[in-house]
């Protein structure tokens, strides 16, 4: 009997979704075994306390200014009002299980439904959503050749798993919902009304995906200026109104405070002075010496690895130009544009050297169905170059 993978794909992704669910579900019960876990709480960072910290404050109505995500704020605040949190630890009854049991779970048939909406394959789609599935258990073997795999594996393996309260994976989350209400909108013909409506719903995604991590920025402009260059006029106000929908609790945390301008990074340009609002053009976390010295921390300054990287550079040049001849612009700008973009904004920063991993996770993510198609396209170019079909 012949293989019927239209027939059983759905079936397929809604496994590894509960695939997903088992897998937290062992790591809660030490399942891979690692140096901490105490209840809920796994390896986090520092920044979280941030966060708990201005929670409580906002609790008190004492609200302030936090170079972070102003909405993860009021988040955690609501974990703390609905849990009675004492510690931060309290609150991970709550975060844990909406972050990692429901949006990491459901991000497995966000990602199947994306990659198959881009690449128009269905074989595709199932192996970018067996690759997000199964990438917490890859990153648990590949750090075993790291020195320091003990400690890379405490912080990653609950991180891929959205098991430690931070912002990564959620912002992760209504980045690919965003851009596969995105897609799918666009590919939508004769159905003005429920686009409309989409178009919102996808904005409103992306605008919440950029309320918890600013940088989620990046992503998000590619996408626009695809709809830009295949004149999707309507679709640009709708997506802006939504956007804006999204990113209201961010506003709403900077407006009890001071100015809704008071956002991450876009306060660092934006200034008040007497005569009203100045640029600081200078005042910035980004610029090309962080680049080129990250660009030497990726390569460790081997020329041998940056000849590899520019090697990949060009194949995925060339996977980007058969997507844009064969799927679309808007799809082509999606998969590769968006997540390079991702990627060009945090490697030129200075924030990139201390954690290049974590800050190459959000680009690797959103990029998954660029690397499949990419690794398809490369199959069928060499099967064509050097494999003779066979006479009947």
């Amino acid at each position: 009997m012949k293989f019927n993978l239209e027939r059983c794909w759905s079936r397929l992704v809604i496994a590894l979704v509960i695939v997903r669910v088992i897998m937290l579900g062992l790591l809660m019960g030490d399942v891979p075994k690692l140096d901490y876990h105490v209840g809920w709480a796994f390896y986090h960072g520092a920044d979280i306390y941030q966060y708990y910290l201005a929670a409580q404050r906002a609790l008190a109505g004492q609200f302030e200014y936090i170079p972070l995500s102003g909405a993860w704020v009021l988040w955690i605040a609501l974990a703390i009002r609905l849990t009675d949190a004492k510690v931060y630890e309290d609150a991970l009854a709550f975060l844990t299980p909406i972050s990692g049991f429901v949006l990491g779970s459901l991000s497995v048939w966000v990602m199947a439904q994306l990659t198959w909406r881009l690449t128009a394959s269905r074989w595709q789609s199932l192996v970018a959503a067996l690759l997000w599935t199964f990438s917490p258990y890859m990153m648990w073997g590949a750090f075993g050749f790291f020195p320091q795999v003990t400690s890379l594996r405490n912080v990653f393996v609950p991180r891929q798993l959205w098991a430690n309260g931070l912002t990564d994976g959620p912002a992760i989350f209504f980045a690919l919902l965003g851009a596969f209400l995105l897609v799918y909108t666009y590919q939508l013909t004769n159905v003005p009304e429920s686009q409309r409506q989409l178009w919102i719903f996808s904005g409103a995604s992306l605008g919440l995906a950029a309320a918890i991590r600013i940088h989620s920025l990046a992503m998000i402009a590619p996408m626009i200026f695809a709809l830009l260059l295949v004149r999707q006029w309507r679709a640009i106000v709708w997506l802006t109104l939504g956007g804006l929908l999204g990113f209201s609790p961010q506003l709403a945390y900077s407006a009890f405070f001071g100015s809704v301008l008071d956002i991450p990074y876009i306060r660092n340009w934006l200034r008040p002075s007497e005569n009203g609002l100045r640029f600081e053009w200078n005042n910035t976390p980004f610029s090309p010496r962080f680049l080129y010295e990250n660009f030497l921390t990726i390569t460790r300054g081997n020329w041998v690895l940056m000849l590899l990287a520019l090697l990949g550079c060009a194949i995925l040049v060339y996977a980007f130009w058969q997507m844009w001849r064969g799927r679309g612009k808007v799809e082509a700008l999606t998969a590769f544009v968006a997540p390079l973009a991702s990627f060009g904004v945090h490697v030129s920063t200075y924030l990139f050297f201390d954690d290049p991993i974590r800050f190459t996770m959000p680009a690797l993510s959103l990029g998954v169905p660029a690397i499949v198609w990419t690794l398809f396209v490369l199959f069928i170019f060499f099967k064509e170059k050097f494999v003779r079909p066979t006479r009947s």
